[in-house]
């Protein structure tokens, strides 16, 4: 009868390509695992820049909204900001990521109402990615 001493002797644990195929199975598993935190590294970067840029455009049109009707006037104009709504010129290298903030202000008069468009737009950071912008609009009518 074999007992479980016996069976040990007789097997004598691994062998080398046993434990060679164990360590190539673990190493695939540990490169998809790395291969997976850099690909969620890139995608949280540029769920932030998106953020930053939609909190830019929503921090002009907030301006637009408390500025009096008689006081906005059809124009176009732009910007470079950083993501607090800075201007760059004054700050040292190195600079951060800087977008470039624009508005539109487009007056119907038969309506009365103004249509405010603002777009910020950010260059790419990687070779992978693009160039990239978000839009915002509102309308404003006269003040009662």
């Amino acid at each position: 009868m074999k007992t479980v001493r016996n069976m040990a002797k007789e097997n004598g644990g691994f062998t080398m390509i046993e434990a060679m195929i164990a360590l190539s199975i673990l190493a695939v598993g540990l490169l998809s695992l790395v291969g997976m935190f850099t690909s969620s590294i890139g995608v949280t970067s540029r769920g932030k820049r998106t953020t930053e840029a939609t909190m830019l455009a929503s921090q002009k049109l907030e301006e637009f909204n408390y500025t009096a009707y008689d006081d906005i006037f059809s124009s176009v104009a732009d910007e470079v900001v950083d993501a607090c709504g800075d201007n760059p010129s004054k700050q040292v290298p190195p600079l951060p990521l800087l977008y470039t903030r624009s508005w539109v202000v487009v007056l119907d008069p038969v309506k009365g109402i103004k249509t405010i468009t603002v777009k910020v737009k950010w260059k790419k950071t990687t070779s992978s990615e693009k160039d990239r912008q978000i839009t915002l609009m509102t309308k404003k009518a006269a003040d009662k």
